[in-house]
């Protein structure tokens, strides 16, 4: 409790102390006072640090517009009720606006409250008396908005980038989705995972050798070196939504012995070039707020992917179809003998017809290698044995952690680069097969995104509005419209909202075909 009493200010106001006997806010007008707090607030999300008479936040819903949200924090549980009984702060939590926590709930609040998509711009205000009293903590409040923002901006940033691509692609795959094929497994050989790490080049010749000891799941960068070296893999992992990824399967060996494994947000290219073919396809969902739909969960498995690697994707789905042993072959998670990638990848066909006399195939691999900062590496890679001068970045080392933790989740642990999980139970999902009814999907869509269309562009309204389903399965591709140059935050939640379903109708015209 860092409050100890309250008086009443020269107009009548009541103002709290602090535990010292100072007074938070005038002792005389402390409304006149608050007039100018945050006067450069431009709405969006904003963070108060420090709620005491409620005065400072009086002010700034003045001044916001009805799309904007604040919350307003306490120092603890005991100091935000003692703040809730003075009549200022009651009077201001009936507003929609405005919602109440303290620093031990603060990063849960965030996550949960803060969409960027929603709000756009992010703010963080902090009252100065209460920061001259509490220096301490206030600390470590800004310590903690500082990490959770950099979750919650990471999510965004791939969300904007990508919000776009994954709605047309999800739409897409699923016209021609009529249900997964039950699948055929071993569970008592070794899942190999195999990605395209420098290491293969050396550990393909333990995969010839040994081929009847392993399932091979190979992620989609992978699978061309495996069939240079006649090696035909069981399954083919991709969750690349980006066309690039056609580059994996320009040149498929006829071989129905292999299941190509797709997130149902890949490129539709890439499945149409395996479905010419007439190759078994098998589609996954990843954590995609459109894939959140009970006719879809009861046919095709949730798979995880970590901070977004095929290779935790491939691991996952080998998980879910009952394998207790998985090795790894090629995840180095660095760049090592001077190269970034195994041979025989889409990317050495690619770099090599780009060559030329003074832009080499060597100087685009370093391009690639050195687009990020790199640092010396460990020789003993956790999943792909020793390697010769390796060289990670941020990104590459955050891959590996994701690994290390998904594998831990789950209860494998590594013995002699085996990672072996004691108890593991097939998915049902795998057992059966389940059809699909793509017209019932997309009615089902359509009505829940026409709600979206008749909403009142209030605070009220929002805050019902973000809770629908319709709206949840939106807002990736809101994060994609609020990057957008002539979009950002000029245009409000609510317009990008109804855009983002006009966009999606679209995809679904004419599924009563």
């Amino acid at each position: 409790m860092i409050y100890s009493s309250v008086i009443k200010a020269k107009n009548g106001s009541e103002v709290p102390l602090f535990a010292d006997g100072s007074p938070m806010h005038s002792k005389y007008n402390p409304e006149n006072e608050a007039a100018s707090f945050a006067k450069d607030a431009n709405g969006g999300f904003i963070v108060v640090c420090g709620i005491g008479g409620g005065f400072h936040i009086e002010s700034l819903l003045n001044r916001l517009d009805q799309n904007s949200a604040i919350l307003a924090l306490e120092a603890d549980f005991e100091s935000l009720e003692f703040c809730r009984n003075l009549d200022k702060v009651k009077k201001i939590s009936s507003d929609p606006r405005l919602s109440f926590c303290t620093f031990e709930n603060l990063s849960e609040n965030l996550a949960s409250t803060y969409l960027p998509a929603v709000y756009g711009n992010f703010s963080f205000y902090v009252y100065r008396s209460w920061e001259a009293h509490n220096k301490e903590i206030f600390e470590q409040i800004r310590n903690v908005v500082e990490e959770s923002l950099k979750s919650i901006s990471a999510d965004f940033s791939v969300q904007s980038h990508f919000g776009n691509i994954w709605q047309r692609n999800i739409l897409t795959n699923l016209r021609g989705f009529e249900g997964n094929p039950p699948l055929q497994v071993d569970c008592e050989k070794t899942a190999a995972i195999i990605a395209a790490g420098p290491s293969l080049d050396k550990s393909i010749l333990e995969l010839k050798e040994k081929r009847g000891e392993y399932t091979i799941f190979a992620t989609d960068t992978a699978y061309g070196p495996l069939v240079t070296n006649q090696i035909t893999p069981d399954f083919v992992v991709t969750i690349d939504a980006q066309q690039v990824s056609l580059g994996h399967f320009m040149d498929l060996e006829k071989s129905e012995s292999t299941t190509f494994v797709f997130d149902i947000a890949s490129s539709p290219s890439a499945v149409a070039a395996v479905r010419s073919k007439g190759l078994p396809i098998y589609f996954l969902r990843s954590s995609h707020p459109l894939c959140a739909d009970p006719s879809l969960e009861s046919c095709m498995p949730l798979v995880e992917s970590g901070s977004g690697t095929v290779t935790i994707a491939a691991s996952d789905f080998a998980r879910q179809a009952g394998y207790k042993k998985l090795r790894f072959f090629g995840a180095d998670f660095a760049y090592s003998s001077g190269k970034s990638y195994t041979a025989g990848t889409y990317l050495e066909k690619n770099f090599g017809i780009a060559a030329g006399r003074l832009n080499t195939a060597e100087t685009l691999y370093d391009a690639l290698m050195f687009r990020a900062p790199l640092k010396k590496a460990p020789a003993e890679s956790l999943y792909s044995g020793r390697l010769e001068n390796p060289f990670t970045s941020d990104v590459l080392e955050s891959y590996g952690t994701s690994l290390a933790s998904w594998a831990e989740k789950y209860g494998y642990k590594v013995e002699k680069s085996v990672f072996e999980c004691k108890i593991n139970e097939k998915n049902p999902i795998f057992l059966q097969f389940r059809g699909f009814n793509y017209k019932k999907y997309a009615e089902n869509l359509i009505k829940q995104l026409s709600e979206i269309a008749t909403i009142r562009e209030d605070s009220a309204a929002r805050d019902v509005v973000c809770k629908s389903s319709g709206t949840i399965k939106m807002l990736p591709y809101v994060a994609f419209l609020r990057k957008r140059q002539d979009f950002g935050d000029k245009v409000c939640f609510f317009q990008l909202l109804k855009l983002a379903y006009q966009r999606a109708s679209r995809y679904t015209i004419g599924y009563e075909n």
